[in-house]
C-alpha cells in the first residue's frame, strides 16, 4: 500500500473508530435508568449529531477507498495478464512450426507403415 494511499485512509478509520465509541457511549447513557432520556442534557444532542456525521462520512470515505482499490486491483490483473499474453505470443514466435503429418489416426492408436 502506498503511503499516500495510508494517509488517505487513516483519518476515515480514526472518524470511524470515534464515532464508534461515541454511539457506545451515548447509547449506555440513553438507556441508563439513573438518567432517562428525557431528561438528558441538551449539549448531548450535538455530540450525538456531530457522531452520526462523522460516522456518516467516515463510512463513504471507507466505500469509496474501497472501490478504488478494486479498480486498481482490476487494472493491476489486466496489465498483468496482457503482460503474460505478450510474453507468451512473442515465445511462440520464435519456436519452430509444428510437423504437419501426425503418427496417430483419428482414434488415438499409432498409423502403422502401408
Amino acid at each position: 500500500m502506498k503511503t499516500n494511499q495510508l494517509l488517505r485512509t487513516f483519518p476515515a478509520v480514526l472518524a470511524l473508530t470515534l464515532g464508534a465509541y461515541g454511539l457506545n457511549a451515548y447509547a449506555q447513557t440513553a438507556a441508563s435508568p439513573a438518567m432517562p432520556a428525557a431528561s438528558a442534557p441538551k449539549a448531548n444532542e450535538g455530540v450525538v449529531e456531530k457522531t452520526k456525521r462523522v460516522t456518516k462520512n467516515a463510512a463513504d470515505g471507507t466505500k469509496r477507498v474501497a472501490k478504488r482499490a478494486g479498480n486498481a486491483t482490476k487494472n493491476g490483473a489486466n496489465k498483468a495478464a496482457g503482460a503474460v499474453r505478450n510474453t507468451g505470443e512473442k515465445i511462440g514466435e520464435k519456436l519452430p512450426p509444428a510437423r504437419s503429418e501426425s503418427k496417430v489416426d483419428s482414434t488415438g492408436q499409432p498409423k502403422t507403415a502401408p
